[in-house]
């Protein structure tokens, strides 16, 4: 669906699961709105990769992807987020905003247990 067929009533949910990582999509007006609630690592970064293309498909003018359900965010699953950010950027996406207020312990954002 386009942009210009989009009007501010229509709102469509959808949602992506897996064991790690769950991914609800959701279409307000001209905005997509994807929630990552879990784990995005070398496993589930296909997973982000592929709702954000999904997301694209529809042609909204802002992207926006809230990140305060995500415990772990690996490298694959930033590479997956810029490339999300590159993408809409070369599509008819105006702006791609990331909420990324990460509920991360300290281990976590340092790898793991320090030796």
């Amino acid at each position: 669906m386009g942009a210009e067929s989009m009007t501010q009533s229509d709102v469509r949910e959808a949602r992506a699961v897996t064991d790690e990582l769950t991914v609800h999509s959701e279409v307000r007006g001209n905005t997509a709105v994807l929630r990552f609630d879990g784990d995005i690592d070398l496993l589930t970064a296909p997973v982000a990769n592929q709702s954000i293309k999904n997301a694209l498909q529809q042609a909204p003018r802002a992207l926006v992807v809230d990140l305060s359900g995500v415990r772990f965010l690996a490298s694959a699953g930033m590479a997956e987020l810029v490339i999300g950010h590159r993408l809409a950027g070369t599509a008819a996406t105006r702006s791609s905003s990331v909420i990324a207020s990460l509920g991360l312990s300290r281990d976590q954002q340092t790898g793991g247990d320090l030796v």
